[in-house]
């Protein structure tokens, strides 16, 4: 179950929704099904992620933790054996997740490397985030939450969420962090930035973590991605940058 907080920026939001429900009908495959919840408080958003099909829980935009939280319990009460956190601004590719075996009970499944699109949308750089569990898109074994009643994250942070869901797994449920690394390429996960509500913008995340840039980001995109999907995004960049 993929778990997705949302806030303004509601026209990518939905175009990145809409590309979620391509995702998850692509892993649904056999005994493999996925669906995503969705998590805010703008029913223009909430809305739209039920024509999709998508589960949805109303509630404010702050604190994030605990919109984090509130997802991952729907996960759990939707019978959900494990959920994958991913941002509203985030496209996930399905061969991810059918390339990899899904987590044992005690490990995490990450991947380092991912792409993101300038917010002018004129370029797209290529990174490789070195932290321990690498980049923010990673699937959690839901068994794991259980010591902490399925809410693993601190309610009141509204950032370093990935580091308080560890640092309350060691202390309260006795995990040491096991993670297991899966990269395919950049193209596994795409981040679309922003010039406003982006908490890490293009030029840090290329300063720490950058490998090289692509001039031409729609192309590249269009080999990997449905090239209708990037084609709405690319002209909801430039209207964006335009006005």
């Amino acid at each position: 179950m993929f778990v997705m907080p949302v806030f303004g920026r509601l026209e990518l939001t939905k175009l990145c929704m809409d590309q979620l429900r391509w995702t998850c009908d692509a892993i649904s495959v056999g005994e493999l099904h996925a669906n995503a919840i969705v998590v805010g408080h703008e029913e223009e958003l909430l809305e739209h992620a039920r024509e999709l099909g998508f589960w949805t829980v109303h509630q404010e935009n702050e604190p994030l933790g605990r919109k984090f939280n509130d997802g991952i319990e729907a996960a759990h009460v939707a019978g959900a054996d494990y959920v994958v956190p991913c941002g509203s601004d985030n496209w996930v590719h399905p061969r991810w997740i059918h390339t990899v075996s899904l987590p044992r009970a005690d490990e995490v499944v990450c991947h380092r490397q991912a792409a993101i699109v300038h917010e002018s949308g004129n370029e797209l750089g290529f990174i490789t985030v070195s932290y321990d569990g690498g980049d923010g898109i990673r699937i959690f074994p839901l068994e794991l939450f259980r010591p902490l009643q399925w809410r693993p994250a601190v309610d009141h942070r509204n950032r370093a969420i990935d580091t308080s869901i560890v640092e309350r797994l060691r202390r309260f449920a006795d995990w040491t962090p096991t993670y297991r690394y899966h990269d395919v390429g950049y193209w596994s996960v795409v981040g679309f930035q922003s010039y406003d509500q982006q908490l890490n913008d293009y030029a840090a995340l290329m300063k720490q973590f950058g490998d090289a840039t692509e001039p031409d980001p729609w192309a590249w995109l269009e080999a990997h991605y449905p090239p209708p999907a990037v084609g709405r995004v690319r002209e909801l960049m430039k209207a964006r940058v335009a006005a």
